[in-house]
């Protein structure tokens, strides 16, 4: 039979903008650069485990940031 603590799911861990009490800001790429994987792809919702609201604010920084010349394109890094 199948432990109880161990089960197949985990519980959902809650919105890390929401904890940390930030929104994400395109003139700062800390709060968002770890939304950015080695491919230069924004990571999704259900990944990334942010709520609906910030998710739409971080991908919106990103994207700004990106037109900007702040963060890069192709890759997760910060432009100098």
């Amino acid at each position: 039979m199948e432990d109880r603590e161990h089960s197949k799911f985990s519980r959902r861990r809650g919105c890390w903008f929401t904890s940390k009490e930030i929104r994400a800001d395109w003139k700062d790429p800390k709060t968002y650069m770890w939304l950015i994987n080695e491919f230069g792809k924004i990571s999704p919702a259900r990944i990334s485990g942010i709520s609906r609201k910030h998710q739409r604010f971080s991908t919106s920084a990103i994207k700004r940031a990106r037109t900007m010349g702040i963060a890069s394109y192709l890759s997760n890094r910060v432009l100098e």
